[in-house]
């Protein structure tokens, strides 16, 4: 049974959180998140298909407070170690951290180690904020989130929902079939150029790591800011290389790992369907910062009285500065239109259908797997190397010189 068509499906998983006898089950083997229907277990109600988005008449699904008028702003969190780590200016991390201690939940994307796939889950304690935090730089799988976020409704929590606009959307999709209340529903869409394959990224990742336990990996923020880097599972560097030098990075930055939904997207322009939108604040006029501020700014968009009431809960804890929409559409493609499809992406994908990571960048591109891991082994040597000087001339600097007595 077929949901809908490949080209149109997002990969939400609204169909599978919607199916009443759990017969469908999403897996990433074409590449993208994509439902699998049992047919034995299948009961032909047809609830997938009336569930979901890219079937509906008006795809696009409003926000319900929205306002007549939206609010740009500039800002970034007032707190330093939570500024430097976030992938811009740590206001989503401000925001989640608000409804967590007001006794909700927050949903967003966290990344499986053992399963080394980017997930959506829903988290409840500070200590695990920094687990939803930076960006994943690929597409998620959604399953059960939303009955998670169902659930939290019910009970009559606060509940955060962090996603990019078609996520946004699909929430919003499920919560109305399902008749949830919304008065406790709060949405953050991020800006996204597109959702690129879950497969290439384990793929790659099981590459550069050996294939060693992982616990995470990240793309941007912190010390290792716009570089792929990936852990062990006791936090150690395994891997790291710079955007555009990592294979799987580098793609990802020319939009050729990206399911082909992506290039027609109906979620891009200044009609943004969070409650507020997130994203970097590209072209920002330099002169309006502090010139202290070496760290990264979020473009904020408030769409909605929620989205309001949210920002007022954390203004004691954030910088902001009112900017114009038209600046924040300058330095942002995604408040203009959707990304192109680059010349090469069809012949990229055949050899992926047809074969793995590895082969495909090395037939296409001429570039090589090992030459990432080489060079982040070289990197790691001289590094070492260059440390173990530092310490043995420290040591000698220290050692004192003359006076003593011969023993």
């Amino acid at each position: 049974m077929i949901i809908c068509e490949e080209k149109e499906c997002f990969g939400c998983a609204v169909c599978h959180d919607i199916c009443p006898v759990g017969a469908i089950r999403m897996s990433d083997t074409t590449g993208f998140w994509r439902p699998l229907v049992d047919t034995d277990k299948c009961i032909n109600c047809c609830q997938c298909k009336a569930a979901c988005p890219s079937l509906m008449h008006n795809i696009r699904r409003d926000i319900p407070s929205r306002t007549h008028s939206t609010t740009c702003f500039a800002g970034w969190s007032n707190e330093n170690k939570l500024h430097f780590d976030a992938t811009s200016g740590g206001i989503a991390s401000e925001l989640a951290r608000e409804v967590i201690r007001r006794k909700g939940i927050v949903a967003g994307v966290i990344f499986d180690g053992d399963r080394r796939i980017a997930r959506h889950t829903v988290i409840e304690n500070v200590e695990e904020l920094n687990k939803i935090a930076k960006s994943k730089y690929v597409l998620s799988n959604k399953s059960d989130i939303y009955k998670s976020v169902k659930e939290g409704i019910r009970v009559g929590r606060v509940v955060l929902y962090i996603g990019t606009g078609c996520e946004i959307n699909a929430m919003y999709h499920y919560l109305a079939i399902v008749k949830a209340d919304l008065k406790n529903f709060y949405t953050i869409d991020l800006l996204c150029r597109g959702g690129a394959s879950s497969k290439c990224l384990r793929e790659h990742t099981d590459f550069v790591s050996r294939k060693k336990p992982i616990s995470k990996v990240a793309f941007r923020g912190g010390r290792y800011d716009c570089m792929y880097t990936v852990y062990d599972q006791k936090n150690h560097l395994v891997y790291r290389s710079p955007q555009y030098e990592d294979s799987y990075f580098k793609l990802f930055m020319r939009h050729v790992l990206f399911q082909e939904r992506c290039f027609q997207c109906p979620f891009v322009g200044t009609e943004r369907n969070g409650d507020i939108t997130l994203g970097d604040f590209w072209g920002l006029d330099k002169d309006v910062l502090p010139k202290n501020n070496m760290k990264g700014t979020n473009l904020i968009i408030v769409n909605s009285d929620k989205g309001r009431h949210m920002m007022n809960t954390v203004k004691n804890n954030i910088t902001v500065f009112e900017r114009t929409m038209d600046e924040a559409i300058m330095g942002n493609e995604t408040l203009q239109m959707p990304t192109p499809k680059e010349n090469e992406y069809d012949e990229l994908w055949r050899w992926l259908r047809n074969g793995d990571f590895k082969t495909a960048v090395k037939s296409v591109y001429g570039i090589s797997e090992w030459r990432d891991y080489i060079r982040f082994k070289f990197y790691t040597i001289r590094h070492i190397t260059k440390e173990n000087i530092m310490a043995i001339l420290k040591n000698l600097r220290n050692q004192p010189r003359g006076g003593g007595k011969i023993q």
